[in-house]
């Protein structure tokens, strides 16, 4: 990496980083104590299935094995609901925000490969990590269309109580013009998470038993849609999403595309 790409790097992350800071939570996810099978299985639908991986790109390749991408996104998620699960939560938030780091790197024959992560703060207790695989299949030759096929996998953990393994693919349509880009497309999620069942949190009701390691599993699958689009300023760009799960999740994105 030349010393001129590494520091558009640095930048890109820097103003990425300044606009999320005004948005970052100052509180942490409060998760609803004494929760039964449905309200933990809503708990993975509006927070494992909700911080899954978002594309928030260019829906166009990187551009073969010297593409590169990085980028800072601020993601909201709508957690009201969680307040009328369980014995409800303490706190008023009625939403929650993190910021997230990701990086993209292009491949041979239209395959592009990004890793992102949350970074961990004492104060949301939240960690995530995960990655995404995007293979643009199909590129019209006399119009900016092209069609991908996304795979995606992302790990979460919230204070210790709450760990998830989602899973989810997606047909993605893109178009082009200019400066501009919008796609849309929609597929399939597959959330697995484990409750802790024992310790002083009481995140799960007494009645349901936990198994041998202590944890009580669920299951969550659902279909999801997707809608988004990028503007790009040479080669700095801004991207805004909407996922649809069983709430909407909003993203906004700063990122660096070379």
């Amino acid at each position: 990496m030349s010393t001129r790409t590494l520091f558009r790097t640095l930048l890109a992350l820097k103003l990425g980083a300044a606009l999320a800071a005004p948005f970052t939570l100052a509180h942490g996810l409060e998760l609803p104590k004494n929760l039964d099978h449905e309200d933990r299985v809503e708990v993975v639908r509006l927070v494992g299935l909700g911080t899954s991986s978002k594309l928030l790109t260019n829906p166009f390749p990187l551009g073969g094995y010297p593409g590169l991408e990085v980028g800072v996104s601020l993601e909201l998620v709508n957690t009201a609901d969680l307040s009328r699960l369980g014995a409800g939560t303490s706190s008023d938030e009625r939403e929650f925000r993190f910021p997230r780091i990701s990086f993209g790197k292009g491949l041979y024959n239209n395959v592009d490969v990004f890793f992102h992560f949350v970074p961990f703060s004492e104060d949301s207790q939240l960690s995530e990590y995960g990655g995404l695989f995007r293979w643009s299949f199909y590129q019209a030759k006399f119009l900016p269309i092209n069609l991908s096929l996304l795979l995606h996998g992302s790990v979460l953990d919230v204070n210790d109580s709450l760990s998830s393994q989602t899973l989810g693919s997606e047909l993605i349509a893109g178009i082009s013009v200019n400066s501009f880009s919008l796609y849309f497309g929609g597929g399939f999620m597959n959330s697995s998470a484990e409750f802790v069942a024992q310790g002083t949190d009481n995140i799960v009701a007494a009645a349901d038993p936990p198994n041998r390691y202590g944890t009580v599993e669920e299951l969550v699958r659902e279909t999801h849609s997707v809608v988004g689009f990028t503007i790009h300023f040479f080669e700095y760009f801004l991207a805004a999403q909407i996922d649809r799960y069983r709430e909407p999740v909003y993203s906004l994105k700063l990122g660096l595309r070379l």
